[in-house]
């Protein structure tokens, strides 16, 4: 029995948890979610439901703030030992249409994106 076992039946006070990773603040504040909020949905309540990624790692589905647009957030759980790292968290949108697929980019990649776009137009220009 691993960790992510005792997770799902409920011992969560014998886990070590670690909430302290940079990309699960920066996609945090993305989504506009509060790390209060992540903590004590995985430490109170149950997981609306969970699937074995890869190896150690797990993702997790916990409803969102009434706020929200989408009704699930994605965690991804990375199990070692007896911790637990919360390594990142998504909205569990329907992906399938481009309003979707853009409206949860990151300003730092709609940047990125927009800045490709410009390269290969210039370069369409040249030739």
């Amino acid at each position: 029995m691993n960790v992510f076992d005792l997770y799902i039946m409920g011992e969560v006070d014998s886990i070590e948890w670690n909430f302290n990773c940079l990309h699960l603040s920066d996609r945090l504040r993305e989504n506009g979610v509060n790390l209060d909020y992540v903590r004590g949905m995985v430490l109170n309540e149950e997981p609306t439901y969970f699937e074995h990624s890869r190896d150690n790692r797990y993702e997790v589905f916990i409803e969102t703030p009434e706020t929200k647009e989408y009704d699930e957030l994605k965690l991804i759980f990375a199990c070692n030992s007896n911790t637990i790292a919360v390594i990142s968290v998504m909205p569990n949108n329907l992906i399938g249409t481009k309003k979707n697929q853009t409206k949860f980019y990151s300003n730092h990649m709609k940047n990125i994106k927009n800045l490709t776009a410009k390269a290969h137009a210039k370069r369409a220009k040249m030739y």
